[in-house]
């Protein structure tokens, strides 16, 4: 997974990182400025622009969000779920 910049074209950010501490997520969403999606740890939240974590444990990784609300499958039977977004 990569990012660039829409201007240049240069490479922001790449994951797997170099250091071999971060993965590439699975993406179920890039929206706002951020990069949802999962890893084998879990939820992922990432600044689009540089790739790096912007919540701790976020809960969920949404497949679509207005900005209020956010659909995502839940973890234990694979049904859609609806969660209130903090604005």
């Amino acid at each position: 997974m990569a990012a660039y910049n829409t201007q240049t074209g240069k490479e922001r950010w790449t994951l797997p990182d170099k250091s071999g501490d971060r993965v590439a997520p699975e993406v179920t969403l890039v929206r706002a400025g951020l990069v949802y999606g999962t890893t084998e740890n879990g939820p992922v939240v990432l600044d689009s622009t540089t790739g790096a974590d912007k919540e701790e444990q976020p809960g969920i990784a949404p497949y679509f969000s207005d900005g209020y609300v956010g659909i995502a499958l839940t973890d234990s039977d694979h049904t859609v779920t609806a969660y209130r977004t903090e604005n």
